[in-house]
């Protein structure tokens, strides 16, 4: 049995040309772009209702007060070092 040239055996799947091709997948980037769009749009909206939250949330503030009180405190004790 000899081996086949699998370029010149292989059947056409459809007839839908490149062109086609092309334009169908510049439509779907298209759609996926404005899906990414309305999602950071959303995530946006979410994250500023999240900072609302713990904006008025008096434990989480006093916390994060002391978390960057450590913070400059760390960076100040860092920085003796160089």
């Amino acid at each position: 049995m000899e081996p086949q040239d699998t370029a010149t055996d292989t059947p056409k799947t459809s007839s839908v040309n490149g062109g086609e091709i092309l334009i169908n997948m510049g439509a779907m980037i298209k759609n996926h772009i404005t899906s990414i769009d309305k999602l950071s749009d959303e995530a946006k909206k979410f994250k500023e209702m999240l900072d609302d939250i713990f904006a008025n949330n008096p434990v989480y503030v006093e916390h994060d007060k002391a978390a960057k009180e450590a913070a400059k405190l760390k960076t100040a004790t860092g920085s003796g070092f160089e």
